[in-house]
């Protein structure tokens, strides 16, 4: 085991653990290659605590808040590469 901080999420997690076990993996639902591409865009991340307010219980629909996510890319350890969703967007 080591520890790696590259830039990965977790749909990134089933390429790990294939890894060195199944040669050339593909997703067995939509045929798709199992891979650990790199990220072209930043991850849209959005804050929990303010997604369902004000719905009924059982809804599926969200609020988003765009003052209180984020977008984040490259080393997440980095507080410059954490940008509010609202000012990306406005930028981009």
């Amino acid at each position: 085991m080591k520890i790696d901080d590259s830039f990965m999420t977790n749909a990134d997690t089933p390429s790990l653990a294939l890894s060195g076990i199944v040669e050339n993996p593909r997703n067995p639902w939509n045929g798709n290659d199992i891979s650990m591409k790199p990220k072209e865009q930043p991850l849209y991340i959005a804050v929990a605590a303010h997604r369902m307010s004000g719905r009924a219980e059982g809804s599926t629909l969200f609020d988003l808040d765009k003052t209180k996510d984020y977008y984040v890319h490259d080393n997440i350890f980095k507080a410059e590469n954490w940008i509010k969703a609202d000012e990306y967007e406005n930028n981009h």
